[in-house]
């Protein structure tokens, strides 16, 4: 924690962003980390859905008691409503990417949506970009090939891209990147409080949607627990009684603990977003893969060959290169 503590300080920038970053990188590091069992129990847009109404039920207190903007401009709303449609599906996509691959692979692969945000800054808002930036985006793209490439018996051979869950962490930071490119704008017109409640609540909306139309396309099937959002079974087909599912019981405070962390840190990210600089902030939060790696080898037992190891160093240095001083 001193060395969290030293490592923060180096940053020049107000206290209280400074803090609401660290805080918003320690809870999404270890929500990041939990979503491997759920989303194998329910799926991704069940998992989404049922994560996000704990979110809103935290927010929804945070934005009553908050000040609020005297004037909002209506582009930022309906831009909000945009990220929100946005940040939905790159979290949709890192659900199933956790689903079908390695948490401590998958998570700093997502975090590379540092990249598109660069990439999007540069071309809509005429940024530039300077040596640290470049070499932090040549050592991203290293490390993502050598994720896809593997050298073994003296031969190049491709990664199965399709079971790895490596696809859809690509996915997830396309459209994280895309939509973190444009939150730094809405929160500066909207407030941090306005922008966190509308985001959750289009998330919690979008996958509670997605989740029905998947409960119809799986009407007809064998599997009861497809036809429903499983959180309910019946238990007397004579007496039609109802009681919560097994796989409710198992996860629901797992899925608990990822809309709570969720939460707190998308308040205190959003907070950060309106004291501190943006390279402050997501300089600080791209660190949170590091606790993922770290808790997909300790508590899923995931083991890295050396080449994974090197690969993921790789990405993590260079994301934080792009993050911290894409704006120098």
């Amino acid at each position: 924690m001193l060395a969290l503590i030293s490592f923060i300080s180096l940053f020049q920038d107000n206290s209280t962003g400074l803090i609401a970053s660290a805080i918003s990188m320690i809870c999404f590091g270890f929500a990041d980390s939990l979503w491997k069992i759920p989303t194998q129990v329910f799926g991704a847009a069940r998992s989404v859905f049922f994560r996000n109404i704990f979110v809103v039920a935290i927010v929804l207190p945070y934005f009553i008691i908050s000040e609020r903007r005297s004037f909002i401009a209506e582009q930022a709303v309906w831009a909000t409503l945009g990220i929100g449609v946005l940040a939905y599906l790159g979290l949709f996509f890192f659900a199933k990417s956790t689903k079908y691959g390695m948490t401590s692979v998958v998570v700093p692969v997502s975090s590379t949506n540092t990249l598109i945000t660069l990439s999007i800054s540069i071309i809509s808002f005429d940024s530039g970009i300077n040596w640290i930036t470049g070499i932090g985006v040549l050592a991203s793209l290293i490390g993502l090939a050598m994720l896809k490439v593997n050298w073994k018996n003296g031969k190049l051979e491709m990664v199965i891209f399709k079971e790895s869950g490596l696809r859809f962490a690509i996915l997830a930071a396309i459209f994280w990147g895309f939509s973190f490119a444009y939150s730094y704008y809405a929160v500066t017109f909207t407030g941090p409080a306005l922008f966190t409640i509308m985001l959750e609540s289009i998330i919690l909306i979008l996958a509670g949607l997605h989740a029905l139309i998947l409960q119809f396309l799986n009407r007809r099937s064998t599997n009861p627990f497809k036809k429903d959002m499983g959180v309910l079974e019946k238990f007397s087909e004579t007496g039609g009684k109802i009681r919560f599912s097994f796989q409710w019981k198992q996860q629901w405070m797992v899925i608990a603990i990822i809309g709570i962390l969720g939460a707190v840190g998308t308040i205190f990210n959003s907070i950060a977003l309106d004291k501190a600089s943006i390279n402050t902030v997501t300089g600080i939060v791209v660190i949170a893969p590091f606790i993922s790696v770290v808790f997909g080898q300790v508590y899923y037992g995931e083991v890295l060959t050396t080449q994974q190891k090197f690969a993921i160093f790789l990405i993590m240095a260079g994301v934080f290169a792009v993050s911290y001083f894409r704006y120098y």
